[in-house]
């Protein structure tokens, strides 16, 4: 006679120890959701606020440079008006649709940013400092940049 040897691992698994195996997965899979979830926003929210910022930098940026390539300027509360290195009037003002937009009596309209929540230009009385005020507005991010632009005179 023969005797046949049987382990314990041969049986496979039962009921119970899949109830509980299901049990523990459902328990645990709700938290690990909720831990993405919260992953996921804050860096979408990261993402809002690199691009908010990106785009602040580069239109400050391209304003800075031609209001000081430019010979004079003037600002209003509704926009910026100057005259560039090649005697072109030029005028930045914000669209109802949160568009920057630049004006050239020879060129047209051009877009130069977007998203724009709010823009102001304050003249001081002199005429050759204006304090240029915007707010870019990404998803619920918002980058607010307060900058005084100097130019060398004020338009006539």
């Amino acid at each position: 006679m023969r005797r046949v040897h049987r382990h314990s691992d041969d049986h496979g698994v039962t009921l119970l120890e899949m109830i509980m195996s299901l049990t523990i997965l459902g328990l645990l899979l709700p938290v690990i959701a909720a831990g993405l979830t919260a992953s996921t926003g804050e860096w979408n929210r990261a993402v809002d606020r690199l691009e908010a910022r990106q785009q602040a930098l580069m239109l400050l940026q391209r304003v800075e440079r031609e209001i000081r390539n430019g010979r004079q300027f003037a600002a209003q509360p509704n926009g910026l008006y100057f005259l560039s290195a090649h005697d072109q009037l030029i005028r930045y003002h914000v669209s109802t649709t949160g568009l920057l937009l630049r004006d050239e009596s020879i060129v047209g309209t051009s877009v130069i940013g977007s998203k724009i929540g709010s823009c102001t230009f304050t003249p001081d009385p002199t005429g050759k400092l204006v304090r240029l005020r915007f707010t870019i507005v990404v998803g619920r991010s918002e980058v607010t940049v307060d900058q005084l632009l100097v130019g060398k005179e004020a338009l006539p």
